[in-house]
């Protein structure tokens, strides 16, 4: 008897069209697993890829982030207090940044007269050294950094320097250099006249030092405006500062719209005529002062009003008595005299109305 073959191959390798489907879905399933494949190692490479491509971006980042940009070489440092551990300075897009580093906050806030963050009142001033040793003072701003122990020290406002150096020295001052020439940091107490110290620099004495030696003579003042608490001024033969300090910030505001509806001039007499100018203002919020200021340029223009010659700027306001008054067109205050008493503006508002 004949034995037959039930097994699934013995079926296949009978029937043709079987022996053809059995090879198409073999093909197939071949086709797929390689395919598969194919496309596991594809994204393996590309997650391998991606990968390394984000450990590249951040260490980059990383190595941006701790190397300073723009760093500024500023010479040999003198620290003026035992705690401070570095000093770094660098320049930003508009402005000079002053990181200072002490061993820790109680240190910072000795420092700062401060109890805590919240009570430092102090303003840091830029101090350089112009026209063989004239102090030029640039008022600037500070922040506490969150690691408690460091400060910044920025200086934006340096148009003022600029200005007289190019007079003085004939020398050109940007953000680029301005660092270069010797400078001391100092830190001036915002309501407290005469506290203050020199924190750290790189002129051959700190201001308290240069100032003990070199300052100048103040103007004698006289019927000084309640509303202020200090005038101080510096003094060369081509520009005058006259630095009006106000005792807080509402009487500040009352002589300052920000010099769009006022302005703050002077007046004089010379050969029996009264002249009035107008000085060249720039302000301080933060220290409630603002800076009148007078230079050679002006003073050319003054003296052909007053039909003189050889009067440079310095004798103009040591020998000659000068009010000084505030003006916003409707109303006029008067703010104080220097050498001696003067009624320039009182006596200039009788001939205009008289005229009229």
């Amino acid at each position: 008897m004949e034995k037959k073959e039930t097994s699934f191959l013995g079926k296949i390798t009978k029937s043709p069209f079987l022996v053809v489907l059995f090879l198409l879905v073999v093909g197939i399933s071949v086709f797929v697993i390689f395919t598969l494949s194919r496309a596991v190692d594809n994204k393996i490479a590309e997650l391998e890829a991606a990968k390394t491509t984000q450990e590249e971006s951040v260490q980059e980042s990383t190595t941006l982030e701790t190397q300073p940009q723009n760093t500024l070489g500023i010479g040999a440092v003198k620290k003026y207090s035992e705690k401070i551990e570095s000093v770094n300075a660098v320049k930003e897009a508009n402005r000079i940044a002053v990181t200072v580093t002490f061993a820790d906050e109680e240190s910072l806030l000795q420092e700062h007269y401060a109890q805590n963050a919240f009570s430092v009142e102090v303003v840091p001033v830029f101090c350089f050294y112009i026209n063989n040793g004239t102090q030029i003072q640039l008022p600037g701003e500070l922040r506490l950094m969150s690691d408690g122990k460091s400060v910044v020290y920025y200086l934006s406002e340096i148009n003022d320097l600029a200005n007289v150096a190019a007079m003085t020295d004939n020398s050109t001052i940007t953000l680029d250099n301005i660092m270069s020439n010797e400078f001391n940091i100092y830190l001036q107490h915002t309501t407290r006249d005469g506290v203050g110290r020199t924190i750290l620099g790189t002129y051959a004495q700190n201001v308290e030092r240069f100032e003990g030696l070199h300052s100048s003579t103040p103007f004698v003042t006289k019927e000084v405006s309640k509303d202020i608490r200090l005038i101080k001024s510096t003094v060369a033969e081509e520009f005058v500062w006259i630095d009006i300090y106000f005792k807080s910030e509402e009487e500040y505001n009352k002589y300052n719209s920000k010099l769009k509806n006022n302005f703050i001039c002077f007046g004089l007499e010379h050969a029996g005529k009264l002249f009035k100018w107008d000085f060249i203002v720039t302000e301080y919020d933060n220290l409630y002062m603002l800076r009148c200021k007078f230079d050679t340029y002006s003073m050319a223009e003054l003296l052909k009003e007053m039909e003189a010659e050889n009067i440079d700027v310095k004798t103009l306001f040591e020998d000659y008595k000068i009010s000084v008054w505030c003006s916003d067109y409707a109303n006029e205050t008067d703010l104080f005299c220097i050498n001696d008493v003067i009624e320039v503006r009182q006596k200039l508002n009788k001939s205009t109305a008289g005229n009229n």
